[in-house]
């Protein structure tokens, strides 16, 4: 195993191949920050070798180490600017407390479910139909609805989904209220 100095030149490898011998650099360089000790002289071609390198943080994978091969990396996903970042924390926030909200009005239907319920049985032929049975299903459904944008972590759930989420919770005490009122016809 030879090395050479790092003020010797050599020729630059063709794209795509590695560009110096591996055991004269270590195994973490990167070649996009590497620059060379001095310029070179015009016409002559120089390679990577170890005092060339700046840089000796390790590679992140799926990192592209030469530049001929960087078109060939997989793109890497942009960053979240910080202003995208607080304001799906605010809409975050704002839909919990309406998800939270939605608790009471989910009470307030059934309470309503319950009061007509009790008026189409002194009123009518004292028994409910399907309808009575669905209204009272449509409520605790509502609330296991509420609970997914109400819990869960704001990473795992974007607002838009956690709107959709808030929506079919207050849909589903609307929806008790209306099988309720369909059964009493």
């Amino acid at each position: 195993m030879t090395t050479r100095p790092a003020d010797a030149p050599t020729e630059t490898a063709p794209a795509g191949t590695a560009t110096a011998d591996a055991s004269t650099e270590p195994a973490t360089a990167n070649a996009s920050t590497s620059t060379p000790a001095d310029p070179a002289p015009a016409g002559t071609a120089t390679g990577r070798t170890s005092a060339d390198l700046t840089s000796t943080a390790p590679i992140p994978a799926g990192t592209a180490t030469d530049p001929a091969s960087a078109e060939a990396a997989p793109a890497e996903a942009a960053p979240v600017p910080e202003a995208a970042d607080g304001a799906d924390a605010r809409a975050t926030r704002r839909l919990r407390w309406l998800a939270f909200g939605g608790y009471f009005f989910l009470f307030g239907c059934l309470a309503l479910v319950v009061v007509l319920v009790l008026g189409d049985a002194l009123d009518g032929d004292g028994r409910g139909g399907p309808f009575t049975d669905a209204a009272f299903w449509a409520v605790p459904a509502g609330a296991a609805i509420g609970l997914v944008p109400l819990a869960a972590p704001r990473g795992l759930l974007p607002p838009v989904r956690r709107t959709v989420l808030v929506v079919a919770q207050y849909g589903a005490g609307v929806l008790a209220v209306l099988l309720q009122i369909a059964d009493m016809v």
